[in-house]
């Protein structure tokens, strides 16, 4: 698929919308500049105002799973990231991913979790890569995806994404949600809004 330019534009927001590219990889496959810009700039992090519903800093177990990772903690072989990257050259790097780690239940099921940078939130971008993560463990061979929504933001989109919320979060418990995958899902076009361009 051709990717659209991205140019500011003075006075006004950019072109909408942009094109993007999807990424499923292998977590074992990922250059370390990818990895680093994921750890970096795209888990939670309450400086860049990722806060719980309670105002509280969030802490980020993406973070936590890079670390292990790195330092061979953690089984990872059959970990995969789905990266979102736009086109243009004004943004390097990746604005949003999911993780998918295998989990042991009675259907084959991978637990995954996104992040978008806060600047590309509320374009559509999870949703995407929420599609492309359901298509890659139909491919795969798994049943289910399972998250664990952990504010109001984050259980809302598993609500619209189709997850059913097995229970809601509170008292320091995250939430958790179910997709259940019986079909390979139809790819959605990989388009999305810019952010408004910052003065």
């Amino acid at each position: 698929m051709a990717l659209a330019s991205i140019q500011r534009v003075n006075g006004g927001p950019p072109p909408l919308p942009v094109s993007l590219r999807l990424e499923a990889t292998r977590w074992g496959d990922l250059d370390r500049s990818t990895v680093n810009a994921l750890k970096l700039n795209l888990t939670n992090n309450g400086a860049r105002g990722d806060l719980k519903d309670d105002g509280v800093p969030a802490g980020s177990l993406f973070r936590k799973l890079i670390d292990d990772a790195q330092l061979g903690i953690a089984n990872t072989s059959e970990w995969w990231a789905v990266t979102a990257w736009p086109g243009g050259s004004l943004y390097a790097g990746p604005v949003a991913w999911c993780l998918l780690r295998p989990e042991v239940r009675h259907l084959p099921t991978l637990r995954t979790g996104f992040y978008t940078g806060p600047q590309w939130r509320a374009r559509g971008i999870a949703r995407l890569l929420n599609n492309e993560a359901a298509r890659l463990a139909h491919q795969l061979g798994y049943k289910r995806l399972v998250a664990s929504p952990w504010n109001a933001r984050s259980l809302a989109f598993f609500r619209a994404a189709g997850y059913g919320i097995l229970c809601t979060y509170g008292g320091g418990m995250s939430s958790l949600a179910e997709m259940e995958i019986d079909e390979k899902p139809a790819r959605l076009p990989w388009r999305c809004r810019l952010p408004e361009a910052t003065t």
